[in-house]
């Protein structure tokens, strides 16, 4: 540095190293089976009903939505979601809207957004639009390539409008090329036909309206989307292609050959159909996808997003499907004195038959609330003694086939047969214990190969007897020998949703539960703090009991209990890796806590790239370094009742050699001393005579 020679005061502009930044190690991937959403592409989503609003909610075949719910009510705060599903055979709801001319269904395409069957319960309305006019100036003539008008409403370059006049049959139309709001004229792009030109009177004004429409979508009958003043031309400012894929999340528009869709005459609304998930036909490259391929699926479409610190994936080890009690729907008991009966109670007849077939439904359990019957080989079926001026909720229900509620109302559907359509269950196939092996090998190894990220697995559901699913977890453990993944046990159960009155609940694997308690921690105290000996919410009870000798077993193999307390609650009552026992970072804590601090040299010292290789260098590296440790230290993470105790950092000649030097390379030195769980209080029990003595060991 060149030192000044004049007497005086001087500044030196001084370019100072960012201080080290603390990283997030909160925030988890989850990779699963959702009702909705685009597949295979990662959203962040930052609470329950974003998750809701984005991918829908519970299904009884998948238990992503289950593991999310529980991730917010554990504390967690951010999640990056991945909606899988057979990309190829998964189909995409959609209707066309007819032709304005010809009411033929050939103008455009509305679909949905994402694949799946969801969409199906879409509809929509194409409202034809006039939000923009102008009118002409009757003193100045008609040209083929431009009108003269006295007021501009709205109307702007590239405009499709159309043009009337009082006395003259039919319409013209045309397109907005430019507009002179100063002379008050406006030109045609392209300019019109000389005989059009000729049909228009000269001595009465001629009227221009916009062509532009609104699209309504419906979820449910219920009002969702309004998108108005969409153009019909690709080149106009409010291009409808454009404005619908920017501001709906339902819905797009696919133009048909040419430039310009047609807009119907008529306000027309009709439903989205054709939308079908595939999910049985479902495979484990659908969930895990593969590297260099494209576009990503899977986990391998997680890999690129760096935020994320922990993965799971709920939907490898199969759902519950243990038959929960049949939903009854009870009907209150007729009052004899009420006078609605004096007309007699009502019976009802229908049929039941296959949506997509139409082919009828043969043994279809129909529950109208007091008593069950079920559909003959013709799919008919007879309801009686139903209450007259009520609305009554059936439930249809078959094997193989959706479950359908159905509120009726007697006394319209005892007037003619009530027509009844089930959909085909579409579920995927449970995977097998060597696919599940197979991709949960696949998270850990991107998490050793990222280096960023912590792999949460779940068990495959446990069997019945509580000795054969102790042994059987240990033999699921045993597959794998890794410290970028933790291992939990048993399944929780949970107050479903979809079954509310189930007195047991639903059994659903620990990773989302896992998970929201890592990131409170995280965000509480901090990516050093064990995730363990913490209350668990929205959970009800363990599928297995674990008590003190089976997690004596456990403990040091590597497995995580999770264990309820009487007036404890439910906690999570292990904090290891499936690393080899006697390894440093076999606690979970320890691992995630180095993960963090690699990151974060990582990206912290990138400041230090193309910097002169020298003495000054090395030395302010080190610093960086030993501030970032000793911040670390002071927050708990490091052990130690120093600094020294707790980290060394050595950056200088002896970690950077000169033939280090001259291949540009700067190495240096750091150990560190992380904080490890306490697992085990040892007291001393001492009696005597006349009194009794505790103390720690």
């Amino acid at each position: 540095m060149t030192l000044p020679l004049t007497p005086g005061v001087h500044i030196r502009r001084v370019r100072p190293e960012p201080r080290p930044a603390r990283l997030r190690t909160d925030i988890v991937g989850f990779i699963g089976i959702a009702e909705r959403g685009p597949l295979h592409s990662p959203l962040r989503i930052t609470s329950w009903r974003a998750f809701q609003d984005r991918f829908g909610g519970f299904l009884p075949y998948a238990n992503l939505a289950y593991a999310v719910r529980a991730f917010y009510e554990n504390g967690g705060d951010t999640c990056w979601v991945v909606r899988v599903g057979a990309a190829e055979a998964a189909q995409t709801a959609s209707v066309r809207v007819p032709d304005e001319s010809t009411s033929a269904a050939t103008a455009y395409r509305v679909r949905a957004a994402d694949p799946g069957r969801f969409a199906n319960r879409l509809r929509i309305a194409v409202l034809p639009d006039r939000n923009a006019s102008a009118l002409q100036d009757p003193n100045v003539p008609l040209t083929p390539n431009q009108l003269a008008v006295n007021r501009f409403d709205g109307l702007v370059p590239g405009s499709r409008v159309r043009m009337s006049q009082a006395g003259r049959a039919g319409t013209l139309d045309a397109r907005v090329g430019e507009i002179d709001a100063v002379r008050g004229t406006l030109t045609f792009d392209p300019q019109l036909e000389e005989s059009d030109v000729a049909t228009f009177h000269p001595d009465v004004p001629i009227r221009l309206e916009s062509i532009e429409f609104t699209l309504v979508v419906f979820e449910d009958d219920q009002e969702q989307e309004r998108l108005s003043g969409l153009a019909p031309a690709a080149d106009a400012p409010h291009d409808a292609v454009r404005v619908v894929a920017e501001g709906s999340r339902l819905v797009r528009l696919e133009r048909p050959d040419g430039t310009t869709m047609a807009v119907p005459a008529t306000p027309f609304e009709a439903p989205l159909a054709g939308g079908f998930d595939a999910l049985s036909s479902l495979t484990v490259d659908d969930l895990l996808g593969r590297l260099g391929e494209f576009p990503l699926r899977g986990l391998a479409a997680l890999a690129e997003v760096d935020e994320v610190a922990l993965l799971a994936a709920p939907d490898l080890v199969p759902a519950d499907r243990s038959e929960p009690p049949a939903r009854q729907l009870f009907r209150p008991r007729l009052d004899p004195c009420d006078l609605r009966i004096a007309d007699g109670l009502r019976t009802i007849a229908g049929r039941v038959r296959d949506a997509a077939s139409g082919i009828p439904l043969e043994a279809v359990q129909i529950d109208d609330g007091a008593a069950v019957v079920g559909s003959d080989a013709a799919g008919r079926f007879t309801l009686a003694d139903l209450p007259p001026g009520e609305v009554v909720p059936i439930a249809f229900a078959r094997d193989g086939y959706e479950a359908l509620v159905l509120p009726v109302d007697v006394d319209s559907a005892a007037e003619r047969d009530l027509e009844v359509a089930l959909d085909v269950l579409d579920a995927p196939n449970p995977l097998a214990e060597a696919d599940i092996a197979y991709a949960q090998s696949q998270m850990i190894e991107q998490c050793e190969r990222l280096r960023d990220r912590f792999a949460l697995l779940d068990p495959p559901v446990p069997a019945a007897d509580e000795r054969t699913a102790l042994a059987q977890v240990r033999s699921w453990r045993a597959r794998f020998d890794s410290s970028f993944a933790a291992l939990h046990y048993p399944w929780l159960r949970v107050r479903d949703p979809l079954v509310p009155e189930a007195p047991r609940g639903r059994a659903v694997p620990p990773s989302g539960h896992v998970a929201g308690a890592i990131a409170a921690a995280d965000l509480a105290e901090g990516v050093h703090r064990p995730p363990a000996n913490v209350a668990l919410n929205w959970v009800e009870d363990v599928l297995d009991p674990v008590d003190d000798a089976e997690q004596a077993v456990l403990n040091p193999e590597g497995i995580n209990a999770i264990r309820p307390f009487p007036g404890r609650g439910i906690r999570l009552f292990g904090a290891r890796t499936l690393a080899s026992p006697g390894r440093a970072d076999r606690f979970i804590n320890v691992r995630r806590y180095l993960a963090a601090l690699e990151e974060a040299i990582g990206d912290g010292l990138q400041w230090a790239v193309f910097e002169p290789n020298d003495v000054a260098l090395r030395f302010r590296v080190a610093l960086w370094l030993r501030r970032l440790l000793e911040d670390d230290w002071r927050r708990g993470a490091l052990a130690g009742d120093a600094v020294e105790q707790a980290f060394t950092v050595r950056v200088d000649d002896v970690t950077t050699s000169a033939d280090d030097r001259a291949a540009g390379r700067l190495i240096g030195l750091i150990e560190v001393a992380p904080v490890a769980p306490l697992e085990f209080i040892l007291l001393r029990l001492g009696v005597s005579r006349d009194e009794v003595r505790i103390s720690e060991v």
